[in-house]
């Protein structure tokens, strides 16, 4: 595998990070050349002797223009902000107990609260009885064919994660489509909230 890396700031930052003279909020600097990753990786073995699989060709580039916000690094937080920034036990147990109840509720007195107002579930889906199944059911046959793909390869004397991953697309294929489908959904009603308030 080969790294290639190119980094170049502007001097004022090179040394203090970020120039003193920028006040709080937001600003906008030029830098004076992207910062940009390539990773290449071509044909040839592991570090273990094996064959690798097919040639694969990554890039991270980022704009000239960028946008930069002053903040609080975690070594400036106060304890009491440090403790409101997280979650405390307490409060995931809290969630829980309203998490269950809320799927004990729906699933035995169904979606509808009357007056045309209704649960909202999002998010919770595999945690019914039907949505758990089916998540159980898709992760039992993702791990079957990694199993099998990786013992083909065992035998094979390669290695080839990209033809792993194409196994488990395969198999997830519904899933994926059923969450862009929901993604879509909830886009919709967000612009139209959006319209409605704004």
């Amino acid at each position: 595998m080969r790294h290639s890396n190119s980094i170049q700031l502007p001097d004022s930052m090179q040394t203090s990070g970020i120039p003193s003279s920028m006040e709080e909020g937001t600003q906008s600097r030029k830098m004076t050349r992207c910062i940009s990753t390539t990773y290449s990786t071509g044909t040839g073995t592991t570090s273990t002797g094996k064959k690798r699989g097919r040639c694969t060709k990554k890039t991270v580039s980022f704009d000239e223009s960028v946008r930069v916000r002053r903040t609080l690094t975690l070594d400036e937080y106060t304890e009491e902000e440090t403790c409101a920034a997280w979650f405390g036990q307490d409060e995931f147990d809290l969630i829980r107990r309203k998490i269950s109840m809320l799927v004990r509720k729906v699933e035995r007195e169904g979606l509808k609260l009357g007056h045309d107002k209704k649960y909202c579930i999002r998010g919770l889906e595999s945690l019914f009885s039907k949505g758990s199944e089916r998540k159980s059911e898709t992760r039992r046959k993702v791990a079957r064919v990694v199993f099998f793909e990786q013992e083909k390869q065992r035998l094979a004397d390669c290695v080839d994660e990209e033809a792993i991953a194409a196994a488990c697309m395969k198999i997830s294929a519904k899933s994926r489509s059923l969450a862009f489908n929901l993604g879509g959904e909830d886009r919709k009603e967000a612009n139209k909230i959006y319209k409605n308030n704004f």
